[in-house]
C-alpha cells in the first residue's frame, strides 16, 4: 500500500453454511463455484471457504458442513447454525440421490429442521447433479427436486422465500454467470447471483463495541498484538480501549482482517489488531474490548432465559 493511503473499508460479510445428504456432491459444488470465480478450490473438504462476489460489495464465508448422521449431532452440539445468516442447501438430482437424501436414512430433513431451530432464515437450494443418468438435464426432474425439498424446508420453518437453482457442479453449469444451453427452460438466476440476491443481514452496528479475546502474543518491534472477534460494534483505527475484566488500556494502531489491514471491522469479522500502550502480559483470552467511554460492567452474577 502507498504511503499513506487509507486501508479498504471491510466488504460485507455473509455467512452461509453449506448443508445437504452425504453424497449429495457439496465439495464439488463449492469447489466448481470457487474456480468459476477465479478464488482457491483445492482440497476443501470440510473447510470454511472464502469468496467475494464478482458484483462487489459482498464476501461469502462458505461453511460446508457434514451429512452423515454424527456429524450433524456433533453439529447439534454446537454453535455453527446460530452464526449463519443463510443456509445453501445442495440436493442431488441423480436417479436414487434425491430418494436416498429424503429417506428414512438420509439426513436431509434433520439438517433443515437444525438450520432453523438454530436461527437461519434465509436458504438457496442448489439441485445439483442434473447431468446424470438419463434424466440428464430435465426439467421434470428438478420439478420433483424442487418439489419435495420445497415440502422439507416448509415443514423446518422456511418461511422465506427460497431460491432454487438447477447446476452441474461437474460440468460447471449455472453456477457464477451465464445459463447452461442445456437446460432452456431454466430462467432463474446462477447460484452465486441468487446469494447475491439474499438480504443483506441486520447486524449489531451501532451498538457499544465488544470484541472478544482469544489469544495475545507479543511481536518483535511492534508490541502487543491481540485476536479476538467483535461481537457487537465498531472497531476503528484510533479507539481508545479499555480491556475488561481488569483495567488495561491503549490505543488501536492497526487492524487486520483476514490478513487484511482495514480502517474498521465490524460484527462477526475475526480481527487481529494491536492496542498502543497494553503490554502483552495484561491481555488474557477470555477478556471483552470496549471503547473507553463505554465500558462493560461486571457482575456476580446473570438471570438466564
Amino acid at each position: 500500500m502507498a504511503a499513506g493511503a487509507q486501508p479498504p473499508a471491510v466488504l460485507e460479510q455473509l455467512f452461509v453454511a453449506v448443508l445437504g445428504n452425504s453424497g449429495s456432491g457439496k465439495t464439488k459444488l463449492l469447489e466448481s463455484l470457487l474456480h468459476k470465480c477465479g478464488a482457491e478450490a483445492d482440497g476443501l473438504g470440510g473447510a470454511t471457504a472464502s469468496l467475494t462476489s464478482p458484483a462487489g460489495g459482498r464476501a461469502y464465508a462458505l461453511a460446508e458442513r457434514p451429512g452423515d448422521a454424527e456429524g450433524l449431532r456433533r453439529l447439534a452440539a454446537g454453535s455453527f447454525y446460530g452464526d449463519a445468516d443463510a443456509a445453501l442447501f445442495v440436493a442431488s438430482a441423480a436417479p436414487g440421490e434425491l430418494e436416498a437424501g429424503l429417506g428414512a436414512e438420509g439426513r436431509t430433513r434433520e439438517a433443515a429442521v437444525l438450520a432453523r431451530a438454530m436461527g437461519c432464515e434465509r436458504a438457496v437450494v442448489a439441485v445439483t447433479k442434473m447431468d446424470a443418468g438419463e434424466s440428464a438435464y430435465s426439467e421434470s426432474r428438478y420439478r420433483v427436486a424442487k418439489e419435495s425439498i420445497s415440502l422439507v424446508l416448509r415443514a423446518a420453518g422456511f418461511m422465506e422465500e427460497v431460491s432454487f437453482v438447477p447446476v452441474s457442479a461437474a460440468a460447471g453449469v449455472n453456477l457464477a454467470e451465464g445459463l447452461a444451453p442445456e437446460m432452456p427452460w431454466y430462467v432463474g438466476p446462477t447460484l452465486l447471483q441468487a446469494l447475491d440476491a439474499l438480504p443483506s443481514p441486520e447486524r449489531p452496528t451501532n451498538a457499544p463495541l465488544r470484541v472478544t479475546v482469544r489469544e495475545a502474543y507479543h511481536l518483535e518491534g511492534v508490541g502487543a498484538v491481540a485476536v479476538g472477534r467483535v461481537e457487537q460494534g465498531c472497531l476503528r483505527l484510533g479507539a481508545q480501549l479499555q480491556f475488561s475484566p481488569g483495567n488495561a488500556s491503549g490505543k488501536v494502531r492497526t487492524i487486520e482482517v483476514d490478513g487484511a489491514t482495514v480502517r474498521e471491522a465490524g460484527p462477526r469479522d475475526e480481527v487481529t489488531f494491536v492496542p498502543e500502550g497494553v503490554e502483552v502480559a495484561a491481555l488474557r483470552r477470555g477478556m471483552v474490548a470496549a471503547e473507553a467511554g463505554q465500558p462493560m460492567v461486571e457482575g456476580e452474577s446473570f438471570l438466564a432465559h
